[in-house]
Protein backbone atom coordinates (compact mmCIF):
# COMPACT_ATOMS: atom_id res chain seq x y z
CA UNK A 1 0.00 0.00 0.00
CA UNK A 2 1.80 2.64 -1.54
CA UNK A 3 0.99 6.69 0.61
CA UNK A 4 2.06 9.70 0.59
CA UNK A 5 0.56 10.17 4.33
CA UNK A 6 0.25 7.58 7.24
CA UNK A 7 -0.24 8.22 10.90
CA UNK A 8 3.19 9.29 12.35
CA UNK A 9 2.69 8.53 16.37
CA UNK A 10 -0.95 7.53 17.95
CA UNK A 11 -2.39 11.16 17.31
CA UNK A 12 -1.07 12.17 14.31
CA UNK A 13 -4.74 12.55 12.12
CA UNK A 14 -2.78 12.82 8.67
CA UNK A 15 -3.62 9.70 6.47
CA UNK A 16 -5.10 8.19 9.28
CA UNK A 17 -7.73 6.12 6.63
CA UNK A 18 -5.16 4.70 5.10
CA UNK A 19 -3.95 2.95 8.90
CA UNK A 20 -7.87 1.88 8.86
CA UNK A 21 -8.27 0.40 5.75
CA UNK A 22 -5.07 -1.31 6.37
CA UNK A 23 -6.25 -2.36 9.30
CA UNK A 24 -9.80 -3.86 8.16
CA UNK A 25 -7.81 -5.51 5.23
CA UNK A 26 -5.34 -7.17 7.19
CA UNK A 27 -8.63 -8.33 9.52
CA UNK A 28 -9.75 -9.69 6.24
CA UNK A 29 -6.95 -12.20 6.65
CA UNK A 30 -4.76 -10.37 4.08
CA UNK A 31 -1.16 -9.16 5.45
CA UNK A 32 -0.73 -5.18 4.55
CA UNK A 33 2.83 -3.54 3.82
CA UNK A 34 2.45 0.25 4.21
CA UNK A 35 5.13 2.33 2.34
CA UNK A 36 5.00 6.00 3.42
CA UNK A 37 7.24 8.77 3.12
CA UNK A 38 9.71 8.95 6.02
CA UNK A 39 9.30 11.78 8.45
CA UNK A 40 11.70 14.52 9.14
CA UNK A 41 11.35 14.03 12.95
CA UNK A 42 12.43 11.31 14.68
CA UNK A 43 8.75 9.99 15.68
CA UNK A 44 7.69 6.98 18.22
CA UNK A 45 5.94 4.75 15.49
CA UNK A 46 2.08 4.45 15.95
CA UNK A 47 0.63 0.58 17.32
CA UNK A 48 -0.27 -1.17 14.25
CA UNK A 49 -1.94 -4.68 15.01
CA UNK A 50 -1.34 -8.16 13.47
CA UNK A 51 -0.80 -8.09 9.66
CA UNK A 52 0.07 -4.30 8.98
CA UNK A 53 3.50 -3.05 8.50
CA UNK A 54 4.93 -0.12 8.00
CA UNK A 55 8.13 1.16 5.79
CA UNK A 56 9.22 4.63 6.05
CA UNK A 57 10.89 5.75 2.65
CA UNK A 58 13.52 8.16 2.93
CA UNK A 59 14.15 10.44 0.25
CA UNK A 60 16.31 13.26 1.06
CA UNK A 61 19.46 14.12 3.89
CA UNK A 62 20.10 14.98 5.95
CA UNK A 63 16.53 13.80 7.29
CA UNK A 64 15.33 17.23 8.61
CA UNK A 65 15.59 18.12 4.83
CA UNK A 66 12.36 15.96 4.34
CA UNK A 67 9.71 18.74 4.11
CA UNK A 68 7.15 17.45 0.92
CA UNK A 69 4.95 15.63 3.45
CA UNK A 70 2.94 15.80 6.66
CA UNK A 71 2.16 18.92 8.09
CA UNK A 72 -0.33 20.82 6.41
CA UNK A 73 -0.45 18.61 3.59
CA UNK A 74 1.97 18.51 0.28
CA UNK A 75 0.57 20.77 -1.69
CA UNK A 76 -0.04 23.01 0.63
CA UNK A 77 3.88 22.47 2.24
CA UNK A 78 4.81 23.19 -1.38
CA UNK A 79 2.58 26.70 -1.66
CA UNK A 80 4.17 28.10 1.64
CA UNK A 81 7.77 25.93 2.28
CA UNK A 82 10.35 26.49 -0.80
CA UNK A 83 12.28 23.62 1.12
CA UNK A 84 9.70 21.68 0.16
CA UNK A 85 10.46 21.46 -3.33
CA UNK A 86 13.45 19.51 -3.64
CA UNK A 87 11.75 16.76 -1.83
CA UNK A 88 8.94 16.49 -4.56
CA UNK A 89 11.68 15.95 -6.89
CA UNK A 90 13.48 13.16 -5.03
CA UNK A 91 10.68 11.41 -3.31
CA UNK A 92 9.08 9.69 -6.40
CA UNK A 93 12.35 8.17 -7.65
CA UNK A 94 12.99 7.29 -4.71
CA UNK A 95 9.01 5.36 -3.89
CA UNK A 96 9.52 3.65 -7.42
CA UNK A 97 12.46 2.04 -6.02
CA UNK A 98 11.38 0.94 -3.21
CA UNK A 99 8.17 -0.07 -4.68
CA UNK A 100 10.18 -2.40 -7.07
CA UNK A 101 12.01 -3.53 -4.84
CA UNK A 102 8.86 -5.13 -2.96
CA UNK A 103 6.99 -5.95 -5.43
CA UNK A 104 8.07 -9.29 -5.94
CA UNK A 105 6.43 -10.16 -2.76
CA UNK A 106 3.49 -8.33 -2.88
CA UNK A 107 0.37 -10.36 -4.64
CA UNK A 108 -1.45 -6.83 -4.99
CA UNK A 109 -1.40 -3.22 -5.14
CA UNK A 110 -3.62 -0.36 -3.47
CA UNK A 111 -1.70 2.95 -4.16
CA UNK A 112 -3.41 6.02 -2.48
CA UNK A 113 -3.45 9.30 -4.41
CA UNK A 114 -2.65 8.52 -8.10
CA UNK A 115 0.33 11.08 -8.23
CA UNK A 116 3.17 10.41 -7.07
CA UNK A 117 2.47 6.74 -5.09
CA UNK A 118 -0.29 5.30 -8.37
CA UNK A 119 2.51 6.67 -10.90
CA UNK A 120 5.22 5.19 -9.30
CA UNK A 121 3.32 2.28 -8.77
CA UNK A 122 2.77 2.27 -12.77
CA UNK A 123 6.26 2.49 -13.28
CA UNK A 124 7.68 0.06 -11.06
CA UNK A 125 5.72 -2.55 -12.57
CA UNK A 126 6.94 -1.78 -16.14
CA UNK A 127 10.57 -2.72 -14.17
CA UNK A 128 9.55 -5.72 -12.19
CA UNK A 129 5.94 -6.91 -13.64
CA UNK A 130 2.27 -6.34 -13.24
CA UNK A 131 0.22 -7.25 -9.98
CA UNK A 132 -3.27 -5.82 -9.53
CA UNK A 133 -3.50 -2.33 -8.81
CA UNK A 134 -6.53 -0.47 -6.97
CA UNK A 135 -5.38 3.25 -7.68
CA UNK A 136 -6.79 5.39 -4.89
CA UNK A 137 -7.44 8.87 -5.99
CA UNK A 138 -8.03 12.19 -3.85
CA UNK A 139 -9.40 15.56 -3.93
CA UNK A 140 -5.93 17.03 -4.44
CA UNK A 141 -4.40 14.98 -6.39
CA UNK A 142 -7.16 14.75 -9.08
CA UNK A 143 -6.97 18.45 -9.36
CA UNK A 144 -3.61 18.45 -9.59
CA UNK A 145 -3.35 15.93 -12.31
CA UNK A 146 -5.79 17.82 -14.13
CA UNK A 147 -3.76 20.79 -14.49
CA UNK A 148 -0.77 19.28 -15.85
CA UNK A 149 0.68 19.61 -18.87
CA UNK A 150 0.20 15.81 -20.95
CA UNK A 151 -2.24 15.17 -18.47
CA UNK A 152 -3.72 12.40 -20.76
CA UNK A 153 -1.22 10.61 -21.42
CA UNK A 154 0.23 10.82 -17.30
CA UNK A 155 -3.34 9.55 -16.73
CA UNK A 156 -3.64 6.72 -19.04
CA UNK A 157 0.31 5.18 -17.50
CA UNK A 158 -1.41 5.41 -14.21
CA UNK A 159 -4.83 4.17 -15.20
CA UNK A 160 -3.75 1.72 -18.08
CA UNK A 161 -3.40 -1.37 -15.88
CA UNK A 162 -5.07 -0.16 -12.72
CA UNK A 163 -8.72 -0.02 -11.26
CA UNK A 164 -9.40 3.97 -10.52
CA UNK A 165 -10.90 4.22 -7.56
CA UNK A 166 -12.36 8.00 -6.58
CA UNK A 167 -13.42 8.69 -2.86
CA UNK A 168 -16.33 11.07 -4.22
CA UNK A 169 -18.59 11.68 -7.11
CA UNK A 170 -16.84 14.82 -7.51
CA UNK A 171 -13.28 13.44 -7.58
CA UNK A 172 -14.16 11.34 -9.95
CA UNK A 173 -15.62 14.17 -12.38
CA UNK A 174 -12.33 16.07 -11.93
CA UNK A 175 -10.34 13.14 -12.73
CA UNK A 176 -12.00 12.35 -16.03
CA UNK A 177 -11.41 15.80 -17.26
CA UNK A 178 -7.76 14.54 -17.25
CA UNK A 179 -8.65 12.29 -20.26
CA UNK A 180 -9.52 13.10 -23.80
CA UNK A 181 -13.30 13.04 -24.34
CA UNK A 182 -14.82 9.26 -24.42
CA UNK A 183 -11.11 8.24 -22.98
CA UNK A 184 -11.93 7.95 -19.24
CA UNK A 185 -11.65 4.77 -17.90
CA UNK A 186 -14.82 2.98 -15.96
CA UNK A 187 -13.86 5.18 -12.42
CA UNK A 188 -15.39 3.64 -9.37
CA UNK A 189 -16.68 5.24 -6.54
CA UNK A 190 -15.54 4.47 -3.35
CA UNK A 191 -15.88 6.36 -0.26
CA UNK A 192 -13.41 6.05 2.30
CA UNK A 193 -15.54 4.89 5.26
CA UNK A 194 -15.66 5.07 8.78
CA UNK A 195 -16.19 2.69 11.53
CA UNK A 196 -17.70 5.47 14.10
CA UNK A 197 -20.82 5.34 15.89
CA UNK A 198 -22.87 7.18 17.35
CA UNK A 199 -22.46 7.87 21.47
CA UNK A 200 -25.23 7.03 23.33
CA UNK A 201 -26.19 9.64 26.50
CA UNK A 202 -24.11 8.88 29.33
CA UNK A 203 -21.25 9.24 26.78
CA UNK A 204 -22.21 12.48 25.45
CA UNK A 205 -23.37 13.52 29.41
CA UNK A 206 -19.45 12.31 30.33
CA UNK A 207 -17.74 14.00 27.25
CA UNK A 208 -19.72 17.20 28.02
CA UNK A 209 -18.19 17.15 32.12
CA UNK A 210 -15.07 16.52 30.18
CA UNK A 211 -15.34 19.80 27.88
CA UNK A 212 -16.83 21.70 30.99
CA UNK A 213 -19.49 22.55 28.71
CA UNK A 214 -22.99 23.88 30.38
CA UNK A 215 -25.82 21.69 29.92
CA UNK A 216 -28.00 24.71 27.53
CA UNK A 217 -24.63 25.31 25.95
CA UNK A 218 -24.19 24.29 21.88
CA UNK A 219 -21.38 23.27 20.65
CA UNK A 220 -19.96 23.48 17.16
CA UNK A 221 -17.01 21.15 16.23
CA UNK A 222 -14.47 21.73 13.59
CA UNK A 223 -12.40 19.04 12.46
CA UNK A 224 -9.94 19.98 10.15
CA UNK A 225 -6.37 21.00 8.97
CA UNK A 226 -6.09 25.06 10.00
CA UNK A 227 -5.04 25.35 6.22
CA UNK A 228 -6.88 27.67 2.97
CA UNK A 229 -8.83 25.65 1.60
CA UNK A 230 -10.99 24.79 5.23
CA UNK A 231 -12.32 27.98 5.75
CA UNK A 232 -12.11 27.98 9.76
CA UNK A 233 -12.64 31.81 9.60
CA UNK A 234 -16.15 31.51 8.32
CA UNK A 235 -17.01 29.38 11.29
CA UNK A 236 -15.38 31.30 13.70
CA UNK A 237 -17.17 34.17 11.94
CA UNK A 238 -20.13 32.35 12.28
CA UNK A 239 -20.66 31.44 16.02
CA UNK A 240 -19.06 35.25 17.07
CA UNK A 241 -22.58 36.91 17.21
CA UNK A 242 -24.18 33.65 19.03
CA UNK A 243 -23.73 33.62 22.93
CA UNK A 244 -25.50 30.40 23.66
CA UNK A 245 -23.20 28.75 20.88
CA UNK A 246 -19.27 27.88 21.37
CA UNK A 247 -16.82 26.23 18.49
CA UNK A 248 -14.55 23.58 19.19
CA UNK A 249 -11.36 23.69 16.34
CA UNK A 250 -9.56 20.48 16.16
CA UNK A 251 -6.85 20.58 14.15
CA UNK A 252 -3.57 22.38 13.67
CA UNK A 253 -1.65 24.18 10.44
CA UNK A 254 0.09 27.00 9.33
CA UNK A 255 -3.06 29.11 9.48
CA UNK A 256 -3.42 28.61 13.20
CA UNK A 257 -1.59 32.01 15.06
CA UNK A 258 -3.76 33.84 12.31
CA UNK A 259 -7.08 32.24 13.50
CA UNK A 260 -6.69 32.43 16.94
CA UNK A 261 -6.32 36.41 16.43
CA UNK A 262 -9.41 36.19 14.77
CA UNK A 263 -11.19 34.44 16.97
CA UNK A 264 -10.80 37.10 20.26
CA UNK A 265 -13.79 38.05 21.64
CA UNK A 266 -15.39 34.74 20.00
CA UNK A 267 -16.05 31.50 22.19
CA UNK A 268 -13.64 29.14 19.74
CA UNK A 269 -11.24 26.70 21.78
CA UNK A 270 -8.22 25.78 19.45
CA UNK A 271 -7.65 21.62 20.62
CA UNK A 272 -5.00 21.37 18.33
CA UNK A 273 -4.40 18.20 16.39
CA UNK A 274 -6.08 15.45 18.23
CA UNK A 275 -5.95 11.74 17.74
CA UNK A 276 -9.24 9.19 17.43
CA UNK A 277 -10.27 8.86 21.29
CA UNK A 278 -10.47 12.62 21.62
CA UNK A 279 -12.36 13.34 18.15
CA UNK A 280 -15.45 10.79 19.36
CA UNK A 281 -15.18 12.31 22.58
CA UNK A 282 -15.81 15.82 21.00
CA UNK A 283 -18.04 14.22 18.36
CA UNK A 284 -20.04 12.80 21.56
CA UNK A 285 -20.10 16.37 23.40
CA UNK A 286 -20.88 18.34 19.99
CA UNK A 287 -23.87 19.15 18.68
CA UNK A 288 -22.91 19.92 14.49
CA UNK A 289 -19.92 19.53 12.78
CA UNK A 290 -19.08 22.63 10.52
CA UNK A 291 -17.29 22.85 7.35
CA UNK A 292 -16.90 25.88 5.93
CA UNK A 293 -14.25 24.87 2.88
CA UNK A 294 -14.42 26.41 -0.37
CA UNK A 295 -12.34 26.21 -3.55
CA UNK A 296 -9.14 27.24 -3.99
CA UNK A 297 -8.37 29.57 -6.66
CA UNK A 298 -6.54 26.89 -8.84
CA UNK A 299 -10.13 24.99 -8.53
CA UNK A 300 -9.44 22.61 -6.01
CA UNK A 301 -12.26 21.63 -3.98
CA UNK A 302 -12.98 19.03 -1.26
CA UNK A 303 -12.94 15.64 -2.11
CA UNK A 304 -15.42 13.02 0.68
CA UNK A 305 -13.76 14.60 4.33
CA UNK A 306 -13.77 11.96 6.88
CA UNK A 307 -14.87 14.66 9.14
CA UNK A 308 -17.90 14.28 7.61
CA UNK A 309 -18.83 10.79 7.46
CA UNK A 310 -17.57 10.87 11.29
CA UNK A 311 -19.98 13.55 12.63
CA UNK A 312 -23.30 11.48 10.27
CA UNK A 313 -21.70 8.22 11.96
CA UNK A 314 -21.82 9.57 15.49
CA UNK A 315 -25.38 10.89 15.39
CA UNK A 316 -24.46 15.07 14.34
CA UNK A 317 -25.56 16.78 11.84
CA UNK A 318 -23.55 18.55 9.28
CA UNK A 319 -23.29 22.48 8.47
CA UNK A 320 -21.30 22.22 5.61
CA UNK A 321 -20.28 24.16 1.92
CA UNK A 322 -21.96 22.86 -1.04
CA UNK A 323 -18.34 21.73 -2.71
CA UNK A 324 -16.85 18.69 -3.74
CA UNK A 325 -17.99 15.26 -2.31
CA UNK A 326 -19.88 17.16 0.65
CA UNK A 327 -23.12 16.63 -0.88
CA UNK A 328 -22.68 12.67 -1.70
CA UNK A 329 -23.30 12.61 2.21
CA UNK A 330 -25.05 15.39 3.24
CA UNK A 331 -29.07 16.34 2.46
CA UNK A 332 -30.09 19.65 2.52
CA UNK A 333 -32.72 20.29 5.59
CA UNK A 334 -32.40 16.33 6.41
CA UNK A 335 -29.16 15.47 8.20
CA UNK A 336 -27.73 18.73 7.50
CA UNK A 337 -27.79 22.08 6.25
CA UNK A 338 -25.31 23.02 3.17
CA UNK A 339 -24.61 26.74 1.97
CA UNK A 340 -23.03 27.99 -0.99
CA UNK A 341 -18.80 27.47 -0.56
CA UNK A 342 -17.22 30.70 0.41
CA UNK A 343 -20.32 32.50 1.35
CA UNK A 344 -19.44 33.89 5.18
CA UNK A 345 -23.43 35.60 5.18
CA UNK A 346 -25.02 31.96 4.28
CA UNK A 347 -23.05 30.25 6.49
CA UNK A 348 -23.89 32.88 9.60
CA UNK A 349 -27.45 32.36 8.76
CA UNK A 350 -27.63 28.42 8.92
CA UNK A 351 -25.54 28.34 11.75
CA UNK A 352 -27.88 30.98 13.49
CA UNK A 353 -31.04 28.76 12.34
CA UNK A 354 -29.40 25.93 14.02
CA UNK A 355 -28.61 27.59 17.12
CA UNK A 356 -31.79 29.54 17.55
CA UNK A 357 -34.31 26.66 16.24
CA UNK A 358 -34.63 23.58 18.44
CA UNK A 359 -37.29 21.68 16.16
CA UNK A 360 -34.87 21.97 13.39
CA UNK A 361 -31.84 20.83 15.52
CA UNK A 362 -33.96 17.77 16.48
CA UNK A 363 -35.20 17.02 12.94
CA UNK A 364 -31.53 17.22 11.76
CA UNK A 365 -30.38 15.37 14.84
CA UNK A 366 -32.82 12.56 13.61
CA UNK A 367 -31.57 12.72 10.31
CA UNK A 368 -27.74 12.11 11.01
CA UNK A 369 -29.23 9.37 12.84
CA UNK A 370 -30.95 7.80 9.91
CA UNK A 371 -27.82 7.98 7.88
CA UNK A 372 -26.52 5.18 6.16
CA UNK A 373 -22.57 5.81 6.20
CA UNK A 374 -20.14 3.37 4.63
CA UNK A 375 -17.80 2.19 6.84
CA UNK A 376 -14.59 1.22 6.55
CA UNK A 377 -15.40 -2.32 6.53
CA UNK A 378 -17.57 -2.24 3.37
CA UNK A 379 -14.16 -0.18 1.77
CA UNK A 380 -12.27 -2.97 2.37
CA UNK A 381 -14.41 -5.12 0.91
CA UNK A 382 -15.01 -2.96 -2.43
CA UNK A 383 -11.37 -2.93 -2.95
CA UNK A 384 -10.71 -6.50 -2.21
CA UNK A 385 -13.75 -6.65 -5.53
CA UNK A 386 -11.84 -4.43 -7.43
CA UNK A 387 -8.58 -5.79 -7.09
CA UNK A 388 -10.38 -9.25 -8.31
CA UNK A 389 -11.37 -7.13 -11.40
CA UNK A 390 -8.02 -6.53 -12.60
CA UNK A 391 -6.05 -8.28 -15.24
CA UNK A 392 -2.59 -8.52 -13.85
CA UNK A 393 -3.17 -11.63 -11.73
CA UNK A 394 0.03 -13.83 -11.72
CA UNK A 395 1.73 -12.36 -14.16
CA UNK A 396 5.82 -12.19 -13.69
CA UNK A 397 8.50 -10.02 -16.04
CA UNK A 398 8.38 -6.66 -16.41
CA UNK A 399 5.06 -6.08 -18.97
Amino acid sequence: MPTTSFPRDAHDPAGRFVLELAVRLAERGNEVEVLAPEPAESLRLPTLPRGVRLVWVPYLRPRSLQRTFYRAGALENLARDPLAWPGALLHPPALVAAIAGRLRGWDAVVSHWALPAGLATALAMRLVGRRPHVCVVHSGDAHLLARLPGRGHIASQITGKAVCVASSTATAEVLARSFAPGAAPTIQVVPMGTDEAAAGEEERSAARADAALAADQLVLVSLARLVPIKRVDLAIEAVRSLPEAALAVAGDGPLRASLERRARGADVRFLGAIGPSARRRWLAAGDALVLASAPRGSGRTEGAPRAVLEALAAGLPVIASRTGGVPDFVRHEDNGLLVPAGDGAALRSAVRRFVRDGALREALRNGARRTAVPTMRDTAARIESALRGTDGVGSEGPS
